[in-house]
Parts: structure tokens; C-alpha cells; sequence
């Protein structure tokens, strides 16, 4: 924002964007709300900046030099916080003014009040695109508020030579801007006012118009406005909501959505005795639709007109009923929510119980309620309530309930009871209104008690009473089905093979419900299925806010429409096709509750509705899943119960060689059998449910495909080889199920397979090895081996397992500098292991830990295969490479050695600067071709060379762009012709790689190079080419989100967005996505989705993705002195992510030493003797430095509480 230097002060930033912004300012303002996104506005200013640019003409043998002068306009643009802040500058630096700057003093105030009147239109825009003036939607405008007649300028420049009443004709000339802003902000003013009074107008004329709110009646208004090129608001609202482009050339595709967004709105009234095809509708639409530029007034009038002939101005509505006690008002008293210990804690606002809504559900005994006659007042505006009390009066025959007012606002609340008291005052009839409190008293004025009836808070009474009024009102019973179950018992797993198919969408319902976004889902949903039965799949969590969800689904099941206040969206299902609807429903094993208890608390309105479709999903009905993978585990664990898996190859009596094979398992019950029996016997400490009996089974399938490799098939001599090398199987698996690295004591024994599935140990301590073990090594450590001289053992078994060569291992330590100690190691192993089972990693542990790192370092291994492979390899861009070849091959080969006079002056010209290459200068000499010899043969050796270099890539890239440049300049010399067909073949080359190569990652100076229409000069070619090779970038492999509470869901949602495209876009690419601290995100049921149900708003995340994350601990310490603070403000994690869980604890004394020394080992100084050389420290000098660190950290955890200080070295990439 500022244009600081370090002389100038606050004064001098706030004078200087104050002048710029009487100069060339612009205020722009951007109403967005119909987009459901956040409405602004800035202002733009602009700075001239003289450049010089020089012509060269080569028409003869001088060069000719042109300068022309171009005028520059740089552009800034101020945000709504930056404005914030200059006013904030212009008010402190008021009182810095000295007494001559008069003038100053002038232009500062009134450019406070100006902003300030900016800020006034603003806002009473932002009141005119709530409350939904269908002419202030989707709008930018644009205010200068510069001095465009030059006066201002001409008084400032006569300020020096007179001072006689210029101070007065400077400020007479600069309020005429404010005024003439003021006389803008009344207009507005002027627009809602008039706005209001016509809505109010048109309401009482039209009673029809009062059931829709002022969002709803606007969006109707736009539905029946005529899209022109002018108009673009309607087109561009539908593509927002269906999630579509190009609209506007798909005019009938356009008057389809238009039809069906009408369609919901005026199903949402439960009207009955109305035609609401399609076709009539159409006809309606033609006749009633709008004219681009019509006044909002005449907006109104024809949909009032549309509405009337609709619905033959609501006469059904106004139809007497002798069931209707007309003139009440009751005061519906609730029980007072009690305190039972063994309550869940799910939401802290969940106030509406089972008895609440059966009641709610009882009260409408005539005909079911439309969603215009509750008024929920915790999410009510002042509008609402006024609106909703002129319902109450308008309609006497229709009941009418306001919930929650317990819940509200004093001053809301105030409102509301004031209207109580009007209705009670008044004469006229009204329609009878029922409020919910637990804390309004009968006593108050115009209430009476309403007496409840025993069956009226009866479950089983209620759902009958409902089905009833479904019957009675010829509506469709709405298609629920319940799935419940305990936390990890496989529900999500049970729809998505049983309910789920083509036509089923998933919703998320994490912790906030997005009615906008849901209602987009249900619309587009509907837009694209014509004949089949939509059907929805509602994927709720335990961090889901349940009083809000129970809204909706009232509303939405009962109701029969969902409606976002906020934008005024709705929907409402359709009556000849019904929606079929799946829930899951969330459970936690940390309540006494049982799973219909749970149900029946958190989502009460289901439970009443749909209580004959529920299914309970056990361990009994819903048992583990049987695929290839479980069938290949329980094939093996049935040869090591009957001891079969110890045989050994033998040789027939004709020589022909057979190998070990056993029978594929066909019963699944069989299989899950041994399974089961083998968790129960050998890790019967395990908890039990599906996402632990899955990853046991995951880990114990990666080794039990050993038995299918070679060296177990062909075993001709090990004895015991199946059952030795399965009892350690097993004990493996239950190990890395729920390993624990927060101590010293985890397991350090592991057999380690290459892909051939040969067999390797991995162990720190030969003497602890089973003797039965040892047995397959022949009793002899492999350590001491050959194969592992001068060789470090946890690289070679890491190699092993990651399958990449030692080599590429050690190489990516060694250029990340990261220290592997024996304790990262076995977390390396780990790491690999959990993702092979394709299961989520969570570690948690203290900042400093390593975490972070370690899993940077694990995305490099994982993808070392694809980033250090050949150059033909179509993933890895490898620039350098690349370019060298292709200016080998299409450069060199085939334009230059076609034309030998250019090829000559490029050898003659490149060939000094390759003699010393160190001492080449970047600037080309004017006179270098003075030095060229004239005839003289081409330097064949010299090209010989050059090929040489560019096909090894030995070139850097340096002498690679002076190459170029002497190409280009050499041809520019000679032949235009051929400049031309250089600085396109690089264009080319340059596009297809960014096309070819998802993982380019270009600077925004070469983005705005290649996006210039015309085609480059010699001189944009060469800094195409300089952009290319030295600022261009890969894409990351691994991806860190820090997490805290203000995270939202969209902002986790813009950060998948691109990573999910680019791993589909490379699915053989791994990538690592590391989200830290997310214990203190708001946003866990999202985290569940992602991590458990492999899916992001219901749309599948790619398998390439390997999620890992990171929690902080609860710490209460026991003494009272601490440095930090006590604990972290952390949520508890759900419960199925929870079993997903590794503790990391802090580095032991042994392992900290051994970190340290071989990081200190790396540390290099400069030689006396010859300052090009590097060298190690002495060793007496490693071992000082060592244990004075040791010493450090010992008085630091001694003194200073538990700081892991040295554990940011793990981190530093620097020696």
C-alpha cells in the first residue's frame, strides 16, 4: 500500500497516497452476494513512470539507435483494510501538520470526509443487495474521485505565488466532490426507501407476496427478467448454481433451469389446487416475464400478476376451517434442560428434544406446514419477524409457531414481543400462533397455556398423525433410510456397497451446514437426472451442528422445502418423482448412550419420521469385507493353523520342478474366520473394531505376500521357513496397528522384503533376535555381511522397502541434509508401512519433534523412482536437461547446420566465451563482429563439441542462455526469416512443456511473456528462455496446511482443489498432504471425511494422496512453574480417526547424542591454504561443540521447563 523508503515517516506515506489518490483515484465497488460470495470494494490508483526503449535498425552497416520515451502506468490498489489504515494514517498525521501546510491540512480533511461518505454509499448498497432490490445485484460500480477538471491541480500550482483567499477557493473546490458523493449516498438512500415502501405496497395488494421473503421475491424477479448481452445477471446466477459455463449460447438449456428454479419456489408454498407443470409454467413465464431495464416496480407488478393467475390469489389459503382456533395466541411451556451426568457433549446448542418436536409435529392437525409459517427465530432478522407477524394477520386460517426465542437476541426478542402485544391489541382476526419457550412465563399478556396432550409427545402417535396428514394432502411419504451403528463399525462402508449407485450424490454435514451449498447440490442434482429416482446420501459427523441440521431436515421433510435466508435459495422436492434419501448416522463409544438413545437425542425429527426405516449395522451383520487382498491373509493363516505352510519344494521323479501353491479360499465366512481367530489369539490386545481390524489385516497382507514370491515358493531347503516367518508376520502387524514411539520401548525387529519378496531383517541389536529368526539368516548377523560394508544398514533396508537404490537414498539425505538416526528410521519404516495400507497417518507429538520434516523427506523417497529416472521418463520436467537436447536437436541440427554461414559466425562468436566460461560477461560486445574472420572454415571440432556438451546436459544453465542469446543475436544479424522460426520453435517448446508437464510451475514474468497476443522480439525470446530455465519451478510433492480455529471448510476446500487435480493429473506421482495442529480446527468432520471415507463433500479424493497429520498433545504438568502455556486449546479428535493415531515423543538421550554428532560431523569451514576448499571440523573440536550442546540442553530442561530447542536444527537446511 505505502510507498515507503526508509527516510520517510507515517506522514510522508499518508501525504503521498493522499495526493495520488486526488490525482488518479478510483473507487470500485463490487456487490457479489447473489454469487454467494463477499460483496467490496477498493480503490485504484495509478503512478506515471517514464521508460526508455531503444530501437535497433539494421538497414546498414551502422547500427541505428531510436529512443522513444513511453509513458508507464503503474497501478495500486488499496483494500477495503488498506483504506482502513491510510484513514486511520490521515488522522494521526492531522495533528503532525506544521501551521504553513494550510493547504495540506485541507486535503487531508476533506479526504477523511470523503472516504468516509465512500464508505456510507457502500454500505446502503450493501442494504440494498440484502434486501434483495433486483436492480443491485451482481453489480460493479465505478466512482472517480479524482479531479478530473484539472482545478484542484491549478490552485495547488498558484498556492506559491499568491496566498490571498486561495486557501478558501482550494477548499470550496475540493467539497464539491464530497458534496457530489453525499448527493450519490441520498440517491441510494432515496432507492431503498422507495424499495421498501413499493415491497410493502405490493405485499398488501398481493398477500401471495408476503409468503416469500424480500431474497426469494428478488430471485424470482431476476428468474423472470429477460437475459440479454446488456443483463448477464440471470445467466450468470444459474451458472453459479448449477455449476455450469457458457450458458448464455445455450438458450434453451437456460430457460430449462430458469423453469425448474421457478418450479421449486412455487412448490415451496404447498399450495394444492394450482397447476404447476411444466408446460404451464412455461406459459406463465411468457406471459408475465420482464423486459431488460424495467423498473423494479414493474418487477413486482408482474410477478404479483404471475403469482395471482398461479394460484388464484391464494384462495385456498384463506378457506375457513373449523379446526382453527383463530385470535390465539399460546405460550407452549417446555421443560427446563436438565443436567444428566452421562449426557453426551455433542452441541452446545441442542436444545430441541424428542418432545419438543413431536408437539411441533402434533399442533398442525389439519394440513402440514409450510416453512413460511414457523418463524426460527435464533437465525431471524428484523425483516423476518415483521414479514412473518404480517403472515400471522393476513392468513386467520392457517397455524402458525415461533421457535426458539429462548435463543434470541434482547432486542430481537424485545421486537418480537412488541409484535405479540400489537396482535393482542388488535380487533381484526389473525391466524393462531403458538410460541415455544422454556422461559416466557403464561402470565404475559395476550398468552394463554397450551395444554399438551399425553399423545402428543409420543413418538409412535406423532409419526401416525404425520403419515396421516401426508395421505390427507395426496403428499408422497419422503424416502428415508437410517443407518446406524457404533463408531467404526463399517456404516459408511454399508452404503457405499448397498444403497449408493450412479444417481446417488454424498453431502457432508461437518461441522457448519452451508444451507446455500446444499440447496446447489439438491438443484444440480435434479438438473441432470430426468427420469430416474434421485437419491441423496447425507454423510454426517459428530462434530456436525445438530440444532441447525434439525432445522433443515424439519423443514426440508416436513415442510417440503429448504430455504436459505441468507441468499434466498430454495428447493423443494418433487412430488411426482420422490427424493430418496440415505442417513448415516454418527456415534461415539465416549457416552453410556446407547446407539437408538444417541439417535434419538442428536437427531430427534428422524427418529420420529422415519422410524420403520432404520438399520442397525453390528459386528454380527456387517462383518469384515472379504476381497483379494483378506482372501490371500486367511488362505495363509489356514496353512500356518494346520501347519501346511512349512512344506518345501520337491523334486519328482521325471526332474519337472513344481512350486508351493495353496487353494484360493471361495466361503468369505470361512476367511473371516481366520482372520478373526487370529486377531483373538494372537493380538487379543487390540480394541475391536473394523478400521483396527482393517489395518491389522492391510499390514499383515504386505507380508503375507512373501508366500507368493520365489523365495518362499521354491524353498527347497529351509525347514520352518512358513511358520517362523508368520509367527513373526503376525507380531509385525499387531506392532505397526498401534505402535507407539513415545518411549524408547517400541519394536525394533522387522522383517524387510525388495520386490522380489526375498527376505532382509531389520534389527539394532543382533542378541535380541529370536533364535528361530536368526535360523533363516544361517545364524549370522547381516550386518557383518559384505553386502553391507561401508554401507549404512538403515539405508539399505529403507532402500529395500521404498524400493529405490541406495544410491538415490543417501543422494536425497544428502541434499536435504537430513540426519537419520536409528529412532527416525524405524519412523521412516513406519511411515512407509501405514502408507502401503493406504491408511492415514496422525502423529502426535511436541512442536520440534520432527514431524514436518520427516514427512518432507518421506515425499522426496517415495517419488525418488519418478524425479531421478531417465529424461524419457513423461512425469519429471527436468528443464535443464531437456532444453539442452532440444537445442541439440532442433536448433543446432536441424536450422543452423542447414544455413553454414550462420552456423560459422555462431562458432566463431560462441567459441571465446566457452574458452572461459567463468569470465564470460552477460553483455553482448557492440564490436565483437569487428573480431570475426572473414571466410574462414567452420569450426567442426569446436560443433563436435558443443553437440557433445548439450547431449550429456553438461552445459549450466548460464552458458545454455548465452548459447540462445548468440543464436537469436547472430540470426538477427542475417536473416529474419530465421529469427522467426526461432522464436516460435521456442514459444512452442516452451507451451507444449507447461502442457506435457503438470508439475511445471512457471514465474508470473513468464506467464505474462507467452499470454502476449503478437510474437516475440528477439529480446522477449531471450528472456523466455532465461524465465524457462533459471524460474521455473516443480509443483511440491508435499503439501502442509497449518491449522487454528478461524480454518474454514472452504479454505481446506481451496487448498485440495489444486492437489487433487494434480494428482489426478499424475496418478503414478504419490503426494503427501500434511495437515498440522488439526486438533484446533472447527473442522474435524471434514478431516473424518477426508481421512476415513476417502472423500471431499462427497466427491472421491484421489488414491494417489496420502493424507498424515498432526496433533498436539494435552499437557498438564504437576509443578507449578512453566514457560509456556499450560495446554494447548485442542478438540478431541473423533473417534474413528482416533484409531489412526502414533504418539512421536521427544528425541532420548542416546539419540539426541547420536543426531548431534552427525549433524555437527557435517559441518564444514573454509581452509586457510585455499579458500575454494571446504572442510570438516577436527574431531576434537566436533566433540567439544557436542557436549556443550548436550550441556545446553540438559540446563534447559532443567531451568527453563521442557523446550526442544535443538530439535529446530532437524529442520535447518543450512551447515
Amino acid at each position: 500500500m505505502w510507498l515507503t523508503a526508509e527516510e520517510t515517516t507515517m506522514l510522508d506515506n499518508a501525504l503521498i497516497t493522499m495526493e495520488h489518490l486526488y490525482k488518479t483515484g478510483i473507487v470500485n465497488i463490487h456487490l457479489r452476494h447473489l454469487m454467494n460470495e463477499q460483496s467490496f470494494f477498493e480503490i485504484e490508483y495509478s503512478i506515471g513512470k517514464v521508460s526508455a526503449q531503444i530501437n535497433r535498425t539494421n538497414e546498414s552497416d551502422c547500427d541505428d539507435e531510436e529512443i522513444e520515451e513511453q509513458q508507464e502506468k503503474i497501478t495500486f490498489t488499496l483494500s477495503m483494510s488498506d483504506i482502513d489504515d491510510h484513514k486511520r494514517q490521515l488522522t494521526f498525521c492531522n495533528v503532525d501538520l506544521q501551521k504553513n501546510m494550510i493547504d495540506k491540512k485541507i486535503l487531508l480533511n476533506e479526504q477523511l470526509k470523503l472516504l468516509y461518505t465512500i464508505e456510507k454509499i457502500y454500505l446502503v448498497l450493501i442494504k440494498l443487495e440484502e434486501v434483495g432490490h433486483p436492480n443491485h445485484q451482481l453489480k460493479d460500480y465505478s466512482y472517480k474521485i479524482y479531479d478530473q477538471s484539472g482545478k484542484i491541480n491549478k490552485i495547488l500550482s498558484d498556492l506559491k505565488d499568491k496566498q490571498d483567499n486561495i486557501e478558501q477557493e482550494l477548499e470550496q473546490a475540493i467539497k464539491r466532490r464530497t458534496i457530489d458523493f453525499e448527493s450519490i449516498y441520498r440517491d441510494l438512500e432515496a432507492h431503498y426507501d422507495r424499495w421498501i415502501r413499493d415491497l410493502e405496497n405490493y405485499r398488501y395488494e398481493s398477500r401471495l407476496l408476503k409468503l416469500f421473503s424480500n431474497r426469494q421475491v428478488m430471485i424470482m424477479i431476476i428468474l423472470l427478467t429477460i437475459s440479454t448481452t446488456q443483463n448477464q445477471i440471470q445467466c450468470k446466477f444459474l451458472e453459479k448454481l448449477f455449476s455450469l459455463k457458457d450458458l448464455n449460447n445455450q438458450k434453451q438449456e437456460q430457460l430449462n433451469l430458469i423453469i425448474l428454479c421457478l418450479i421449486h419456489y412455487l412448490q415451496s408454498l404447498r399450495i394444492k389446487y394450482c397447476n404447476l407443470s411444466r408446460d404451464n409454467i412455461i406459459y406463465l413465464y411468457n406471459k408475465y416475464k420482464i423486459e431488460y431495464g424495467s423498473s423494479a416496480d414493474t418487477g413486482l407488478q408482474n410477478l404479483c400478476s404471475f403469482l395471482k393467475d398461479l394460484f388464484n390469489n391464494g384462495k385456498e389459503l384463506l378457506t375457513k376451517n373449523t379446526m382453527i382456533n383463530e385470535n390465539q395466541q399460546f405460550l407452549i411451556t417446555l421443560n427446563s434442560q436438565e443436567q444428566i451426568q452421562d449426557k453426551i457433549k455433542i452441541d452446545n446448542d441442542i436444545d430441541i428434544d424428542m418432545d419438543t418436536f413431536c408437539i411441533l409435529l402434533n399442533i398442525f392437525n389439519d394440513r402440514l406446514p409450510a416453512d413460511y409459517q414457523i418463524l426460527w427465530c435464533s437465525i431471524s432478522t428484523d425483516d423476518d419477524i415483521r414479514l412473518f407477524f404480517s403472515r400471522v394477520r393476513t392468513f386467520r386460517y392457517l397455524t402458525f409457531v415461533v421457535m426458539d426465542i429462548d435463543k434470541m437476541h434482547h432486542r430481537l426478542r424485545e421486537l418480537l414481543l412488541n409484535e405479540k402485544d400489537l396482535l393482542a391489541k388488535q380487533s381484526e382476526p389473525h391466524g393462531p400462533i403458538y410460541y415455544f419457550s422454556r422461559e416466557l412465563i403464561s402470565s404475559s399478556k395476550g398468552l394463554r397455556s397450551f395444554y399438551i396432550r399425553p399423545q402428543y409427545r409420543n413418538p409412535s402417535q406423532t409419526y401416525s398423525q404425520f403419515m396421516s396428514l401426508l395421505r390427507r394432502n395426496n403428499f408422497p411419504s419422503p424416502q428415508i433410510q437410517i443407518i446406524y451403528g457404533t463408531s467404526g463399525v463399517g456404516k459408511t462402508h454399508r452404503i457405499k456397497t448397498k444403497y449408493k449407485d450412479h444417481n446417488t450424490s454424498c453431502v457432508s454435514i461437518n461441522d457448519r451446514l452451508n444451507l446455500s451449498s446444499l440447496i446447489n447440490t439438491f438443484l444440480s442434482l435434479e438438473s441432470k437426472i430426468s427420469n430416474d429416482q434421485p437419491s441423496i446420501y447425507f454423510n454426517i459427523s459428530i462434530h456436525a451442528f445438530f440444532k441447525q441440521l434439525n432445522h433443515a431436515l424439519f423443514s426440508l421433510f416436513v415442510c417440503g422445502s429448504l430455504n436459505d435466508h441468507d441468499s434466498g435459495l430454495t428447493f423443494s422436492p418433487s412430488m411426482a418423482t420422490p427424493w430418496r434419501f440415505v442417513m448415516e448416522i454418527p456415534y461415539t463409544d465416549k457416552c453410556t448412550k446407547t446407539i437408538k438413545e444417541n439417535f434419538d437425542q442428536i437427531l430427534p425429527i428422524l427418529s420420529i419420521i422415519s422410524s420403520n426405516n432404520i438399520e442397525e449395522v453390528t459386528d454380527a451383520n456387517y462383518q469384515l469385507y472379504i476381497g483379494e487382498e483378506e482372501e490371500l491373509v486367511a488362505r495363509f493363516l489356514k496353512a500356518y493353523e494346520n501347519r501346511t505352510i512349512d512344506r518345501v519344494l520337491r523334486e519328482n521323479l521325471i526332474y519337472d520342478e513344481e512350486f508351493l501353491c495353496f487353494d484360493p479360499l471361495t466361503d468369505h465366512n470361512e476367511c473371516r474366520q481366520h482372520i478373526y481367530n487370529c486377531i483373538e489369539k494372537y493380538a487379543p490386545e487390540l480394541p475391536r473394531n473394523k478400521i483396527i481390524e482393517l489395518s491389522f489385516t492391510k499390514f499383515l497382507y504386505r507380508r503375507i505376500r512373501f508366500f507368493t514370491g520365489f523365495y518362499y515358493c521354491y524353498n527347497m531347503t529351509i525347514e520352518r521357513l512358513g511358520s517362523i516367518t508368520m509367527k513373526q508376520m503376525i507380531n509385525e502387524a499387531k506392532n505397526l496397528t498401534q505402535i507407539n514411539f513415545s518411549s524408547n520401548e517400541y519394536p525394533r525387529i522387522y522383517l524387510v522384503y525388495d520386490p522380489d519378496f526375498s527376505l532382509h531383517l531389520l534389527h539394532n541389536n543382533w542378541q535380541e533376535v529370536p533364535s528361530t529368526l536368526k535360523s533363516l539368516f544361517d545364524n549370522r548377523d547381516p550386518l557383518k555381511t559384505e553386502e553391507y560394508r561401508n554401507k549404512n544398514y538403515f539405508i539399505k533396508c529403507l532402500s529395500w522397502l521404498i524400493d529405490i537404490p541406495y544410491d538415490t537414498f543417501e543422494t536425497i539425505m544428502n541434499e536435504t541434509k537430513f540426519i537419520l538416526t536409528e529412532n527416525f528410521a524405524y519412523k521412516l519404516f513406519h511411515v512407509h508401512e501405514r502408507k502401503l495400507t493406504r491408511l492415514p497417518l496422525i502423529i502426535e507429538g511436541e512442536t520440534g519433534v520432527g514431524k514436518t520434516f520427516l514427512l518432507k523427506f518421506y515425499s522426496l523417497l517415495l517419488n525418488s523412482n519418478e524425479i531421478y529416472n531417465k529424461i524419457h521418463n513423461n512425469i519429471i520436467p527436468r528443464i535443464h536437461e531437456r532444453i539442452s537436447l532440444w537445442l541439440l536437436k532442433y536448433i543446432i541440427k536441424d536450422i543452423l547446420e542447414n544455413e553454414p554461414n550462420l552456423l560459422n559466425q555462431f562458432l566463431q562468436r560462441i567459441e571465446s566465451k566457452l574458452d572461459d566460461i567463468e569470465n564470460t560477461n552477460d553483455i553482448e560486445e557492440e564490436n565483437e563482429d569487428l573480431f570475426q574472420e572473414e571466410n574462414q572454415p567452420i569450426n567442426y571440432e569446436l560443433l563436435l563439441e558443443i553437440k557433445e556438451s548439450l547431449k550429456n546436459s553438461k552445459y549450466n544453465n548460464n552458458i545454455l542462455r548465452i548459447i540462445w542469446k548468440t543464436i537469436l543475436t547472430v540470426s538477427n544479424e542475417n536473416d529474419d526469416k530465421i529469427v522467426e522460426k526461432l522464436v516460435v520453435a521456442l514459444h512452442e517448446f516452451v507451451t507444449s512443456h507447461l502442457i506435457d508437464f503438470p508439475l511445471i510451475e512457471i514465474s508470473i514474468q513468464l506467464q505474462k511473456l507467452l499470454n502476449k497476443l503478437y510474437l516475440p522480439t528477439v529480446e522477449e525470446s531471450i528472456e523466455i528462455f532465461n524465465e524457462f530455465i533459471n524460474h521455473t519451478c516443480f509443483k511440491p510433492l508435499f503439501y502442509r496446511l497449518l491449522l487454528h480455529p478461524g480454518v474454514t471448510e472452504k479454505q481446506i476446500e481451496d487448498f485440495m482443489f489444486p492437489i487433487s487435480q494434480l494428482a489426478e493429473q499424475i496418478p503414478n506421482i504419490e503426494l503427501v498432504i500434511f495437515f498440522d495442529e488439526v486438533n484446533t480446527s472447527s473442522c474435524l468432520g471434514l478431516f473424518k471425511e477426508m481421512f476415513i471415507d476417502g472423500t471431499l463433500h462427497g466427491i472421491n479424493v484421489p488414491k494417489n494422496i496420502f493424507f498424515t497429520a498432526a496433533i498436539n498433545p494435552l499437557i498438564n504438568l504437576n509443578n507449578d512453574f512453566q514457560v509456556h502455556r499450560r495446554d494447548y486449546i485442542v478438540h478431541e479428535l473423533p473417534q474413528s480417526l482416533d484409531n489412526l493415531k502414533v504418539s512421536y515423543g521427544i528425541l532420548d538421550s542416546n539419540t539426541l547424542t547420536d543426531y548431534i554428532k552427525q549433524k555437527i560431523s557435517r559441518f564444514t569451514v573454509t581452509s586457510t591454504r585455499n579458500t575454494q576448499t571446504q572442510m570438516p571440523l577436527e574431531l576434537y573440536v566436533q566433540e567439544m561443540l557436542t557436549q556443550s550442546i548436550l550441556q545446553a540442553q540438559e540446563f534447559c530442561e532443567i531451568h527453563l521447563g521442557i523446550i526442544f530447542f535443538l530439535l529446530k536444527l532437524f529442520e535447518d537446511n543450512r551447515n
